[in-house]
């Protein structure tokens, strides 16, 4: 079951309305439709925000909804985000620049680190986690 099947699956169980849970996530009717419909949409559509707003409503973890089970592994928290980043880039020798190439993604300011991981689209949680060799699962979690 990929990711729109378990949100909508879990939305009927519960009885929830989808225009007004796609409301209360900042998302018109289209867009919410759209979750439900596409196997990539929660996480190429969706800021972490957004996502873990969603979790909480559907009363299942952010990382039930992205993979179908729960995360048993390591959990990094979002002030663990820039540090990685730094010893990577340490590590590799690679300029933030050349690394912001690598990943597809312009790194933007982590000065404030649980704000910037908030307001971060899903799929750039993933390609970050993976240039910096760490588990997405753990960045959910």
């Amino acid at each position: 079951m990929n990711p729109a099947d378990r949100i909508s699956k879990r939305r009927k169980e519960l009885g929830l309305d989808p225009n007004e849970l796609g409301c209360s996530l900042g998302l018109n009717e289209a867009w919410y439709a759209d979750i439900e419909a596409y196997e990539d949409e929660l996480e190429s559509t969706l800021t972490l925000r957004q996502a873990l707003s969603l979790a909480e409503r559907l009363d299942v973890s952010l990382h039930w909804l992205v993979f179908g089970d729960e995360h048993s592994g390591q959990t990094l928290g979002s002030d663990d985000i820039p540090i990685l980043i730094e010893q990577h880039l340490k590590a590799s020798s690679q300029s933030r620049e050349n690394f912001e190439n690598q990943i597809g993604w312009d790194l933007g300011d982590w000065s404030n680190p649980r704000e910037a991981q908030l307001e971060s689209s899903l799929i750039f949680l993933r390609d970050l986690a993976e240039g910096l060799g760490v588990s997405y699962g753990a960045l959910l979690s």
